[in-house]
Protein backbone atom coordinates (compact mmCIF):
# COMPACT_ATOMS: atom_id res chain seq x y z
CA UNK A 1 0.00 0.00 0.00
CA UNK A 2 1.21 3.46 -1.52
CA UNK A 3 -0.03 5.59 1.46
CA UNK A 4 -1.52 5.02 4.96
CA UNK A 5 -5.20 5.47 5.06
CA UNK A 6 -6.52 5.40 9.35
CA UNK A 7 -9.59 3.31 7.90
CA UNK A 8 -10.43 -0.53 8.67
CA UNK A 9 -9.80 -2.70 5.88
CA UNK A 10 -13.38 -4.12 6.32
CA UNK A 11 -14.95 -0.33 6.31
CA UNK A 12 -15.13 3.32 5.49
CA UNK A 13 -15.12 4.06 9.10
CA UNK A 14 -11.99 5.14 11.06
CA UNK A 15 -9.98 2.73 13.38
CA UNK A 16 -11.36 3.21 16.90
CA UNK A 17 -6.75 3.25 17.58
CA UNK A 18 -7.10 5.71 14.95
CA UNK A 19 -10.08 8.07 16.71
CA UNK A 20 -8.21 7.54 19.96
CA UNK A 21 -4.58 9.35 18.27
CA UNK A 22 -2.78 6.12 18.53
CA UNK A 23 -1.43 4.30 15.61
CA UNK A 24 1.19 1.72 14.86
CA UNK A 25 2.22 2.75 11.08
CA UNK A 26 5.67 2.95 10.34
CA UNK A 27 5.50 6.33 9.07
CA UNK A 28 3.36 7.92 12.14
CA UNK A 29 5.32 10.38 14.14
CA UNK A 30 5.93 9.20 17.93
CA UNK A 31 3.50 11.87 19.42
CA UNK A 32 0.03 10.92 19.93
CA UNK A 33 -3.07 12.96 20.85
CA UNK A 34 -4.69 12.05 24.02
CA UNK A 35 -8.22 11.06 24.44
CA UNK A 36 -10.43 13.89 25.23
CA UNK A 37 -13.11 11.46 26.78
CA UNK A 38 -10.16 10.02 29.28
CA UNK A 39 -8.45 13.24 30.09
CA UNK A 40 -8.34 14.03 33.84
CA UNK A 41 -9.13 17.72 34.88
CA UNK A 42 -8.37 19.20 38.22
CA UNK A 43 -10.91 19.01 40.79
CA UNK A 44 -12.92 22.19 41.96
CA UNK A 45 -11.05 22.91 45.20
CA UNK A 46 -7.56 22.94 42.60
CA UNK A 47 -9.57 24.61 40.09
CA UNK A 48 -10.80 27.57 42.55
CA UNK A 49 -7.09 27.89 43.93
CA UNK A 50 -5.71 28.31 40.58
CA UNK A 51 -8.20 30.70 39.48
CA UNK A 52 -7.43 32.87 42.95
CA UNK A 53 -3.68 32.59 42.33
CA UNK A 54 -4.29 33.42 39.07
CA UNK A 55 -6.61 36.55 39.87
CA UNK A 56 -3.81 38.18 42.25
CA UNK A 57 -0.93 37.42 40.15
CA UNK A 58 -2.93 39.57 38.12
CA UNK A 59 -3.40 42.45 40.45
CA UNK A 60 -0.01 42.03 41.64
CA UNK A 61 1.59 43.06 38.31
CA UNK A 62 -0.73 44.21 35.85
CA UNK A 63 -1.95 47.21 38.36
CA UNK A 64 1.77 48.62 38.07
CA UNK A 65 0.53 49.95 34.57
CA UNK A 66 -2.94 50.49 35.12
CA UNK A 67 -2.43 51.80 38.92
CA UNK A 68 -0.15 55.02 37.78
CA UNK A 69 -2.94 58.18 38.94
CA UNK A 70 -1.91 56.96 42.62
CA UNK A 71 1.93 55.99 41.48
CA UNK A 72 2.46 59.05 39.51
CA UNK A 73 1.67 61.07 43.21
CA UNK A 74 3.72 59.16 45.54
CA UNK A 75 6.83 59.35 43.18
CA UNK A 76 6.08 63.24 43.10
CA UNK A 77 5.80 63.97 46.55
CA UNK A 78 9.15 61.35 47.07
CA UNK A 79 11.14 63.64 44.24
CA UNK A 80 11.06 61.91 41.69
CA UNK A 81 12.73 64.02 38.96
CA UNK A 82 12.17 66.70 41.02
CA UNK A 83 15.83 67.92 39.70
CA UNK A 84 14.00 68.86 36.46
CA UNK A 85 12.54 71.89 38.43
CA UNK A 86 13.70 75.64 38.27
CA UNK A 87 11.78 77.20 40.66
CA UNK A 88 9.47 75.06 42.73
CA UNK A 89 8.43 71.46 43.55
CA UNK A 90 6.51 69.55 42.12
CA UNK A 91 6.70 71.22 38.56
CA UNK A 92 5.40 71.17 35.35
CA UNK A 93 8.97 69.05 34.13
CA UNK A 94 9.18 66.55 36.47
CA UNK A 95 5.21 65.84 35.71
CA UNK A 96 5.75 65.87 32.06
CA UNK A 97 8.81 63.25 32.68
CA UNK A 98 7.24 61.16 34.71
CA UNK A 99 3.91 61.24 31.87
CA UNK A 100 6.59 60.18 29.47
CA UNK A 101 7.77 57.05 31.29
CA UNK A 102 4.20 56.08 31.92
CA UNK A 103 3.89 56.74 28.34
CA UNK A 104 6.73 54.65 27.41
CA UNK A 105 5.82 51.68 29.57
CA UNK A 106 2.25 51.69 28.28
CA UNK A 107 3.61 51.77 24.81
CA UNK A 108 5.75 48.62 25.52
CA UNK A 109 3.47 46.81 27.31
CA UNK A 110 0.82 47.08 24.24
CA UNK A 111 3.67 46.40 21.86
CA UNK A 112 5.20 43.64 23.41
CA UNK A 113 1.77 41.58 23.16
CA UNK A 114 2.04 39.93 19.71
CA UNK A 115 5.69 38.73 20.48
CA UNK A 116 4.05 37.48 23.71
CA UNK A 117 1.83 35.66 22.69
CA UNK A 118 4.28 34.23 20.15
CA UNK A 119 6.19 32.62 22.93
CA UNK A 120 3.19 31.55 25.02
CA UNK A 121 1.66 29.43 22.01
CA UNK A 122 5.86 28.07 21.03
CA UNK A 123 7.12 27.92 24.63
CA UNK A 124 3.92 27.34 26.67
CA UNK A 125 2.22 29.36 29.73
CA UNK A 126 4.83 27.93 32.01
CA UNK A 127 7.98 29.09 30.70
CA UNK A 128 6.31 32.58 29.51
CA UNK A 129 5.20 33.01 32.77
CA UNK A 130 8.80 32.91 34.35
CA UNK A 131 10.41 34.92 31.84
CA UNK A 132 7.22 37.12 32.55
CA UNK A 133 8.21 36.76 36.57
CA UNK A 134 12.24 37.81 35.62
CA UNK A 135 11.66 40.76 33.59
CA UNK A 136 9.13 41.64 36.21
CA UNK A 137 11.44 41.17 39.52
CA UNK A 138 14.42 42.46 37.23
CA UNK A 139 11.97 45.84 36.68
CA UNK A 140 10.97 45.68 40.41
CA UNK A 141 14.85 45.57 41.55
CA UNK A 142 16.19 48.22 38.85
CA UNK A 143 12.73 50.79 40.36
CA UNK A 144 13.39 50.23 43.81
CA UNK A 145 17.70 50.88 43.39
CA UNK A 146 16.57 54.17 41.13
CA UNK A 147 18.03 57.46 42.41
CA UNK A 148 18.01 61.10 41.29
CA UNK A 149 21.82 60.12 40.49
CA UNK A 150 21.37 57.24 39.44
CA UNK A 151 18.22 57.24 37.06
CA UNK A 152 16.83 54.10 36.32
CA UNK A 153 13.03 54.70 36.85
CA UNK A 154 12.12 54.50 33.44
CA UNK A 155 13.72 51.41 32.67
CA UNK A 156 12.55 49.76 35.44
CA UNK A 157 8.93 50.91 35.25
CA UNK A 158 8.90 49.65 31.40
CA UNK A 159 10.83 46.44 33.05
CA UNK A 160 7.73 45.86 34.94
CA UNK A 161 5.28 46.89 32.24
CA UNK A 162 6.53 44.32 29.76
CA UNK A 163 7.16 41.41 32.76
CA UNK A 164 3.80 41.72 33.79
CA UNK A 165 2.32 41.40 30.21
CA UNK A 166 3.50 37.07 30.10
CA UNK A 167 2.11 36.58 33.29
CA UNK A 168 -1.53 38.12 32.84
CA UNK A 169 -1.63 36.32 29.48
CA UNK A 170 -0.27 32.71 30.65
CA UNK A 171 -3.85 32.92 32.73
CA UNK A 172 -6.19 32.79 29.80
CA UNK A 173 -6.64 29.29 29.47
CA UNK A 174 -7.74 29.39 32.90
CA UNK A 175 -10.83 30.42 32.50
CA UNK A 176 -11.48 26.89 31.20
CA UNK A 177 -11.56 25.32 34.78
CA UNK A 178 -14.29 27.34 36.09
Amino acid sequence: EAFYSPMNQDSEQPSEDHIAGYSNHEHDHEQTIEDPKTRKLPGTCSSVFLVLVAALESVLTSGVVFGWAPLQIMLQEEGVYAYKCQTKFPCEEQAVQLQMMYTLATSAFCFCVWPTGLVLDSLGPRICCMMGALLFGAGCFIFAISTSAMDLFMLGYILMAVGGLPIVLHMMHLATLI
